[in-house]
Protein backbone atom coordinates (compact mmCIF):
# COMPACT_ATOMS: atom_id res chain seq x y z
CA UNK A 1 0.00 0.00 0.00
CA UNK A 2 2.78 2.39 0.89
CA UNK A 3 4.01 2.36 -2.72
CA UNK A 4 0.68 3.31 -4.28
CA UNK A 5 -0.06 6.91 -5.18
CA UNK A 6 -2.70 8.35 -2.85
CA UNK A 7 -5.10 8.88 -5.75
CA UNK A 8 -5.10 5.14 -6.48
CA UNK A 9 -6.53 4.41 -3.05
CA UNK A 10 -9.06 7.20 -3.40
CA UNK A 11 -10.25 5.65 -6.67
CA UNK A 12 -10.65 2.28 -4.97
CA UNK A 13 -12.45 3.70 -1.92
CA UNK A 14 -16.01 3.40 -3.36
CA UNK A 15 -15.33 -0.22 -4.32
CA UNK A 16 -13.99 -1.05 -0.86
CA UNK A 17 -16.61 0.90 1.11
CA UNK A 18 -19.75 0.53 -1.00
CA UNK A 19 -18.92 -2.37 -3.35
CA UNK A 20 -19.65 -0.04 -6.24
CA UNK A 21 -17.16 1.34 -8.74
CA UNK A 22 -17.68 3.27 -11.95
CA UNK A 23 -14.90 2.65 -14.46
CA UNK A 24 -13.64 5.36 -16.86
CA UNK A 25 -15.66 3.79 -19.72
CA UNK A 26 -18.87 4.14 -17.67
CA UNK A 27 -19.16 0.49 -16.69
CA UNK A 28 -20.32 -0.02 -13.12
CA UNK A 29 -19.07 -2.84 -10.92
CA UNK A 30 -21.87 -3.53 -8.43
CA UNK A 31 -22.21 -5.60 -5.24
CA UNK A 32 -23.85 -8.92 -6.06
CA UNK A 33 -26.83 -8.42 -3.71
CA UNK A 34 -27.63 -4.98 -5.12
CA UNK A 35 -27.13 -6.24 -8.69
CA UNK A 36 -29.46 -9.20 -8.05
CA UNK A 37 -32.08 -6.95 -6.45
CA UNK A 38 -32.12 -4.47 -9.35
CA UNK A 39 -32.15 -7.30 -11.87
CA UNK A 40 -35.09 -8.97 -10.10
CA UNK A 41 -37.06 -5.76 -9.47
CA UNK A 42 -36.89 -4.78 -13.15
CA UNK A 43 -37.11 -8.31 -14.63
CA UNK A 44 -33.79 -7.90 -16.43
CA UNK A 45 -31.47 -10.60 -17.72
CA UNK A 46 -27.72 -10.62 -17.21
CA UNK A 47 -27.35 -9.63 -20.87
CA UNK A 48 -29.61 -6.62 -20.33
CA UNK A 49 -27.64 -5.61 -17.25
CA UNK A 50 -24.42 -5.90 -19.25
CA UNK A 51 -25.95 -3.81 -22.04
CA UNK A 52 -26.69 -1.13 -19.42
CA UNK A 53 -23.03 -1.23 -18.38
CA UNK A 54 -23.55 -2.97 -15.03
CA UNK A 55 -21.33 -5.88 -13.99
CA UNK A 56 -22.00 -8.06 -10.96
CA UNK A 57 -19.17 -8.36 -8.43
CA UNK A 58 -18.68 -12.00 -7.46
CA UNK A 59 -19.77 -12.79 -3.87
CA UNK A 60 -16.28 -14.10 -3.07
CA UNK A 61 -14.53 -10.93 -4.26
CA UNK A 62 -11.97 -9.70 -1.75
CA UNK A 63 -9.11 -7.22 -1.81
CA UNK A 64 -5.90 -8.25 -0.12
CA UNK A 65 -3.26 -5.58 0.29
CA UNK A 66 0.23 -5.83 1.70
CA UNK A 67 2.25 -3.06 3.28
CA UNK A 68 5.30 -2.42 5.38
CA UNK A 69 4.61 -1.02 8.84
CA UNK A 70 4.33 2.78 8.81
CA UNK A 71 7.31 4.76 10.02
CA UNK A 72 7.88 8.41 10.94
CA UNK A 73 9.53 8.90 7.55
CA UNK A 74 6.86 7.01 5.61
CA UNK A 75 3.57 7.31 7.44
CA UNK A 76 1.16 5.97 4.84
CA UNK A 77 -1.39 4.94 7.47
CA UNK A 78 -3.68 7.96 7.27
CA UNK A 79 -7.32 8.07 8.40
CA UNK A 80 -8.46 7.67 4.78
CA UNK A 81 -6.31 4.56 4.35
CA UNK A 82 -7.15 3.07 7.73
CA UNK A 83 -10.87 3.13 6.95
CA UNK A 84 -10.39 1.04 3.79
CA UNK A 85 -8.83 -2.06 5.29
CA UNK A 86 -8.74 -4.33 8.30
CA UNK A 87 -5.13 -4.65 9.40
CA UNK A 88 -3.34 -7.76 10.64
CA UNK A 89 0.31 -7.85 11.63
CA UNK A 90 2.05 -10.97 10.38
CA UNK A 91 5.40 -11.83 11.91
CA UNK A 92 8.30 -13.03 9.81
CA UNK A 93 8.65 -16.81 9.72
CA UNK A 94 11.53 -18.40 11.56
CA UNK A 95 13.87 -20.67 9.59
CA UNK A 96 12.12 -23.76 11.01
CA UNK A 97 8.66 -22.40 10.12
CA UNK A 98 9.78 -21.45 6.63
CA UNK A 99 11.28 -24.88 6.06
CA UNK A 100 8.01 -26.52 7.19
CA UNK A 101 5.97 -24.36 4.81
CA UNK A 102 8.28 -25.10 1.89
CA UNK A 103 8.24 -28.83 2.68
CA UNK A 104 4.43 -28.79 2.71
CA UNK A 105 4.24 -26.88 -0.58
CA UNK A 106 6.97 -28.87 -2.33
CA UNK A 107 7.03 -32.34 -0.75
CA UNK A 108 9.13 -33.87 -3.54
CA UNK A 109 11.94 -31.30 -3.25
CA UNK A 110 15.32 -32.44 -1.99
CA UNK A 111 15.84 -31.56 1.67
CA UNK A 112 18.97 -29.56 0.83
CA UNK A 113 16.88 -27.12 -1.22
CA UNK A 114 14.45 -26.55 1.65
CA UNK A 115 17.14 -25.60 4.17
Amino acid sequence: IQRLPADTLSILAPLLHDSLLTLPNGTQLMHHARYDSIKSDHNLSDEQMQARGVTRIHPSFRVLALAAPPTLKLNWLLPETASLFTFHHIHALSAVELEAVLAALFPDSPTILLQ
